[in-house]
């Protein structure tokens, strides 16, 4: 069974869909011997954009280099659509988690969902390639229903596959955790960091010497961080790399998850694999996800500046459990590469009728 994966997403979405794509397509390869069916993959390149290439560290060996087939394409190659994707694929699958492209009738697309569209224009982007797509792949069993009436597609079509959280675990230098407080990701007003970097000003009061470090691309709520003490050395923002990501999270005291409704539990994952405890936000995703092994605060307690220190004051001295590394040993990217080629094999046939 031929399968092309789509490594655009790969090379410009690092933060997110590029870890899921990236090591989907590495723990494919190295798996590929033991699956059923055998499957020849296809790594699909185009466009320009970062190069968020497979991780240097470990390297694959020359067996498993051999395996590949790299089709680079270039920008425009979506606007020729004279059946060369169809020949691509044969009687495979193209994987994709981009939703913004067209799809040619008689394609045999599966499309990973890890996040719900936020404006109409999008949400007519995700529903069009949805239907026209024979598997949704989702990571948390809680969001399968949700996506299926978000994106109007048959409830059997919408598939759940594990996440891994391994990734960063092979890489990771020793370094002794510290004290500061770690956000990934959400440097955007409106996701509730200023409310959190209120809670870290009111946890110093309380005598903690770390820092808030806020890592991830600048975003609209960095004028009004700056703003609440523009000399402060304790509060950082940083557009780290990614080969920098796992210190970072080692070194930390604590991971902060802010997103209020995330479709996948992958980032609290990471920090727990890296034996950072996290803070999250509660959610249906989460909680299913991660249960007793986060700690947790709502919508109430980030509101209040104090109560929100207390929380993060509690997780800071809270170690990782040994049920929270039984946790992280059962998201492995082998475990999500296999349960991607089962639903390949599973649903391969007939294709459903598009919409």
């Amino acid at each position: 069974m031929r399968v092309v994966l789509d490594w655009h997403a790969a090379r410009t979405h690092a933060p997110g869909a590029g870890r899921y794509l990236r090591e989907l397509t590495r723990a494919l390869a190295e798996r590929e011997p033991e699956l059923d069916p055998k499957l020849d993959l296809v790594r699909l390149d185009w466009g320009r954009g970062p190069a968020a290439d497979l991780p240097a560290e470990p390297r694959p060996s020359a067996d498993l280099a051999t395996r590949w087939v790299r089709r680079p394409l270039s920008r425009g190659w979506s606007r020729y659509w004279d059946g060369g994707l169809t020949r691509l694929v044969g009687l495979g699958w193209w994987h994709t988690a981009r939703v913004d492209l067209c799809v040619e009738p008689g394609v045999c697309t599966s499309l990973a969902v890890a996040e719900l569209p936020s404006t109409p224009l999008a949400r007519q982007q995700w529903t069009r390639l949805a239907q026209r797509s024979r598997l949704v792949v989702v990571f948390a069993p809680a969001w399968r229903e949700r996506v299926a009436a978000a994106l109007q597609v048959p409830l059997e079509r919408v598939q759940v596959v594990p996440v891994g959280c391994d990734h960063w675990s092979r890489v990771a230098p020793r370094v002794q955790r510290g004290k500061d407080v770690l956000v990934l990701g959400v440097r955007h007003t409106g996701t509730g960091l200023e409310a959190l970097a209120q809670a870290a000003a009111s946890l110093r009061k309380d005598g903690w010497g770390g820092r808030l470090v806020c890592a991830g691309r600048p975003g609209s709520a960095d004028a009004a961080l700056r703003a609440l003490d523009p000399q402060a050395a304790w509060l950082v923002l940083a557009e780290p790399r990614e080969a920098e990501l796992p210190a970072l999270v080692t070194h930390s005291g604590l991971l902060v998850y802010l997103p209020p409704d995330p479709g996948t539990p992958v980032t609290p994952l990471e920090g727990l694999a890296l034996g950072t405890p996290v803070l999250c936000r509660r959610s249906e995703v989460l909680v299913e996800a991660l249960g007793t092994q986060a700690a947790w605060f709502d919508e109430a307690t980030l509101a209040d500046p104090r109560a929100m220190a207390t929380a993060m004051g509690a997780a800071l001295s809270a170690p990782v459990s040994s049920n929270a590394r039984d946790l992280v040993a059962r998201h492995t990217w082998a475990h999500c590469a296999e349960a991607h080629a089962k639903l390949w094999r599973m649903h391969a046939s007939p294709v459903p009728k598009l919409r």
